[in-house]
């Protein structure tokens, strides 16, 4: 009896699967293929969007400090280049937190204007293109952050 119960355990082990239980397992695996790419696509484009969101905090920080350091530092007429360096410096500082940063794409403009009554206003525009990580059709894969801060000159 116990050679026929042997027989039986072994036989058993080497019968296959009900065919409800295969079909359970084809349609998990046709919707993991299904859903996994959709699944990438969305974790990637995440990241890409906290990475743009943290790359422009970074902008936009650089346009502040740039704009406090014109607004806090006077000129002459002829120390204007020196003032503008000065700008530049700050924001160039700022914008070395950015992973990407390339000093050659930094486009950087500073307006200064006189509003009369001793309120000049400063203004600073501050533009870095970011790359992005996740292929979307119809984008180049580069996108430019742009920030403008504007603040009174201190007398």
């Amino acid at each position: 009896m116990s050679a026929d119960l042997l027989r039986r355990s072994s036989a058993a082990s080497h019968r296959r699967e009900p065919p409800s239980r295969q079909r359970r397992r084809a349609t998990s695996a046709t919707e993991l293929v299904l859903v996994l790419p959709l699944l990438v696509i969305i974790a990637s484009g995440t990241m890409d969007l906290g990475r743009s969101v943290h790359a422009g905090m970074i902008v936009a920080n650089a346009a502040r400090s740039g704009a406090e350091c014109g607004a806090t530092h006077r000129f002459a007429p002829l120390t204007m280049a020196v003032w503008e360096a000065r700008i530049r410096t700050a924001v160039i500082a700022e914008l070395s937190n950015l992973r990407d940063f390339d000093e050659n794409l930094l486009q950087l403009d500073i307006d200064f204007v006189e509003l009369g009554d001793d309120h000049d206003l400063v203004r600073v525009t501050v533009s870095h293109p970011v790359t992005m990580q996740t292929f979307l059709p119809g984008a180049d894969g580069a996108v430019a952050i742009t920030r403008t801060v504007s603040m009174r000159q201190v007398r």
